[in-house]
């Protein structure tokens, strides 16, 4: 009998679908209590920035482990 490890695993991938989702619904609550244009404004540039963010990150760690 094959027994397999149930364990839920997290790709790095995920970490940033879970970002953009809470981003998107930040931005759509913003939208419905009367923000309009400022939620669907607000999304693209903090997308941006998030994955500026992102991005250093994981060149800041290469850099850490490479020491």
């Amino acid at each position: 009998m094959v027994l397999k490890d149930r364990r839920v695993r997290l790709l790095p991938a995920d970490d940033h679908m879970l970002i953009y989702a809470a981003l998107f619904l930040v931005c759509a609550l913003m939208s419905a209590m009367g923000g309009g244009w400022l939620g669907v404004a607000c999304f693209v540039p903090v997308a941006f920035i998030i994955e500026l963010t992102l991005s250093w990150g994981k060149l800041h760690d290469q850099r850490e482990s490479g020491r």
